[in-house]
């Protein structure tokens, strides 16, 4: 069977994108200078190949990808999640990290209220390794507290959730210090207006 240009295109960028990542996980780049300048160059080609594909990959404008991102269906909701990855400023740790991170909720800071989160992450001194994500959740998995308001140490309140609520494919879209970013096959694609 034989693959038309575009998929011969996206294949090709997938190749590359792999063996970027390979090359930004494995590489010593703190060594010198040099190495940093050419680290950057690097991450800035594969964002570049990550959009590209991403672009021919999904014919939709982004116009309609915001719109279908702000539409939450009935009996859902969209909470903010805290994260935080002591290698944060390589995407690629948080694109592998994601899943293990949402795993425990139990153990993660979750806000209904995006501007708290965004507050909470500027008071810790907004570094790479602090981040969240907007996820989508059924409401049915947020476990009312009967007495006691819970808050983070900065008396933003805090939503508990079940175990098992927070899923990778429910991520709207993951917020960094370098920008945000929505998750497509598993890659961080920067959005273009970030």
């Amino acid at each position: 069977m034989m693959m038309t240009p575009k998929q011969d295109d996206c294949a090709t960028n997938n190749k590359l994108i792999s063996i970027m990542d390979n090359l930004i996980q494995e590489g010593h780049w703190d060594k010198s200078l040099f190495l940093k300048a050419t680290e950057k160059e690097i991450r800035n080609l594969r964002d570049k190949l990550s959009q590209e594909l991403v672009t021919k990959e999904n014919a939709r404008s982004e116009e309609e990808e915001k719109e279908l991102r702000s539409i939450i269906p009935e009996g859902k909701q969209i909470v903010y999640v805290g994260l935080y990855q002591t290698d944060g400023l390589k995407l690629t740790q948080w694109e592998n990290a994601l899943e293990f991170l949402l795993a425990s909720s139990t153990s993660k800071p979750i806000y209904t209220d995006e501007t708290c989160v965004k507050d909470m992450l500027l008071k810790k001194g907004a570094t790479y390794n602090n981040a969240y994500a907007a996820m989508l959740i059924d409401k049915d998995d947020i476990i009312p507290v009967p007495e006691k308001i819970v808050t983070d140490k900065f008396g933003h309140e805090l939503l508990t959730l079940k175990e098992d609520a927070l899923k990778v494919k429910n991520i709207r879209y993951f917020v960094h210090k370098t920008g945000c970013y929505i998750l497509e096959k598993k890659r961080l694609i920067r959005e273009k207006n970030s």
